[in-house]
């Protein structure tokens, strides 16, 4: 079995799984200091277009988590390598939970 798949990039794979689990994020700009939390609406398939369109948005500074403001649709156009994405809606394997326990 192999884990290669027939989209251009992890980034179009991610966005294109047909589930709820990947569509609420939380997106850090890690140059920025800020986070985004919403649900992923839109995304860039080109390999240079590094264009996400977020709804229901929370924006936060992330390193103290404090709450910014909400705003309704937010578009989100950095390089891939100043962004971290985070998917909270995939639940965390049984393999790991026993670990950290």
């Amino acid at each position: 079995m192999s884990n290669k798949f027939s989209d251009a990039d992890v980034w179009g794979y991610l966005f294109n799984i047909p589930t709820e689990e990947t569509k609420w994020v939380i997106v850090r700009d890690l140059g920025l200091d800020m986070a985004y939390e919403g649900w992923v609406q839109a995304f860039g398939s080109s390999a240079d277009a590094n264009e996400l369109l977020i709804r229901d948005v929370r924006v936060l500074r992330d390193s103290t988590r404090e709450e910014l403001y909400n705003v309704g649709g937010l578009y989100i156009a950095r390089e891939r390598s100043k962004l971290t994405i985070e998917l909270s809606g995939i639940p965390v394997t049984a393999q790991l939970a026993e670990s950290e326990a």
